[in-house]
């Protein structure tokens, strides 16, 4: 059981690190475009050709997946209504797209590694036969080495998970993702109907999956130590513990190796429930690696520990 827990700890760090690369990759950020929001670090239609119409092809959704990770995901989705109705470059309103890079095709985000694929999960709702597209390019010094491609026609009702994988290549050091409810119209396609494509918590090469919780549910009379919110969280958390009598109260932070890497409260406290906020920085102010951390509640002879993902 001690090797299992080891090799999932290992695994879920590997995981982290690669989908650290990918800005925003579970879009938990957005901000306000026109008369729309998109996810911080990528671009659709109306940031990019458009920012007086009221069509808003990208929007934020709480169906994400998975469930203990994050609170949103993307929505991509078509509008028939508008499609192909302008002329260049407006005619592609109606497209739901969404990349992580301008409309020059220049990759927006430096990688370091070998990644092998990009991995995620989406689901898609498609009318009147509509390809989705889920497209990741790589490029070394400007110029593109290798790509990968989920394009599909089937609907996908429930979150399901890919993995794309990348033709060969020797080394890449930068990327773009490209995400879409129908075919590219370069391709003779186009929008056929209002298709929906929703996408969460890109990684690659391995799938960013749950982290155990326990129940947090408030029983009076006990001691409880909560899950921290948000989880993941950039720039800080908080976490929060009820304590059912006076008792000297302490809550550390410690890396996956076991090593204390910040203590956040260390006094005498009452009874009742209380929260502590975590910034991601160490005991001397020094801001930590993206990562899996434990946080531990020793209140007198009750000790618990959870985990957390702190992420750049």
């Amino acid at each position: 059981m001690k090797k299992t827990t080891i090799v999932l700890i290992i695994l879920t760090c590997i995981a982290i690190q690669g989908n650290a690369q990918i800005p925003n990759n579970g879009f938990e950020d957005w901000y306000t475009v026109g008369n729309c929001i998109e996810p911080t670090g990528w671009h659709s239609f109306y940031s990019l050709i458009d920012t007086t119409g009221n069509y808003c092809p990208v929007t934020r959704s709480t169906d994400h997946f998975p469930e203990s990770i994050g609170s949103y995901s993307v929505r991509i989705a078509n509008d028939t209504t508008i499609w192909n109705t302008g002329v260049e470059p407006g005619r592609f309103l109606g497209w739901g797209m969404l990349l992580s890079t301008k409309l020059d095709d220049k990759p927006l985000f430096s990688i370091t590694g070998h990644p092998n694929s990009l991995c995620g999960y989406y689901k898609f709702l498609p009318e009147n036969g509509d390809t989705m597209n889920i497209n990741i390019f790589l490029s070394e010094n400007g110029s593109e080495v290798s790509a990968g491609h989920l394009i599909s026609n089937s609907s996908a009702a429930d979150w399901t998970s890919f993995n794309i994988p990348f033709t060969s290549y020797l080394n890449a050091d930068s990327a773009r993702i490209t995400m879409s409810a129908a075919a590219e119209p370069k391709n003779g396609v186009g929008v056929l109907g209002n298709s929906v494509l929703y996408v969460d918590n890109l990684s690659f090469d391995i799938l960013i999956t749950s982290i155990p919780e326990q129940p947090t549910d408030r029983i009076p009379g006990t001691f409880i130590l909560h899950q921290n919110y948000p989880n993941p969280f950039n720039p800080s958390t908080a976490i929060s513990f009820d304590i059912p009598q006076a008792v000297n109260v302490k809550v550390d932070i410690f890396d996956i190796t076991g090593r204390r890497i910040r203590t956040l409260l260390d006094e005498p406290k009452v009874a009742g429930s209380y929260d502590v906020i975590w910034n991601g920085t160490d005991d001397t102010g020094n801001s930590v690696a993206s990562g899996l951390y434990v946080y531990r509640l020793r209140a007198g002879d009750f000790i618990q520990s959870k985990k957390l993902l702190f992420m750049k």
